[in-house]
């Protein structure tokens, strides 16, 4: 099994490593985005007090949250389609306008 090599985004730097090597900044700090780093470029951003998490942890996490969400919309959608039958049985039992 091929592991995924993931590479520090910081421009002078460059290393390559696999998730557990790796961390990403906060992404409050980066407007939501996903932004790779290397340990050294990590330890930097906390000296500045910008949170760095680690990359592996933060691939489970998302993970785990969209099969949450996928969950959630499939029992939202059993509602939906009851809602729709019962909006086309008013409809039919109304009769034409």
């Amino acid at each position: 099994m091929e592991q995924t090599t993931f590479v520090c985004s910081v421009s002078p730097c460059g290393i390559k490593g696999p998730a557990e090597a790796m961390w990403n900044i906060d992404r409050k700090a980066t407007s939501g985005k996903l932004v790779i780093v290397c340990g050294p470029c990590a330890r930097e951003a906390r000296r500045h007090d910008i949170r760095a998490y680690r990359l592996s942890e933060t691939i489970k996490l998302d993970a785990e949250r969209e099969a949450k969400r996928l969950a959630r919309s499939s029992f939202f959608q059993a509602f939906e389609k009851a809602k729709n039958k019962k909006a086309e049985r008013s409809a039919a039992n109304r009769g034409p306008v």
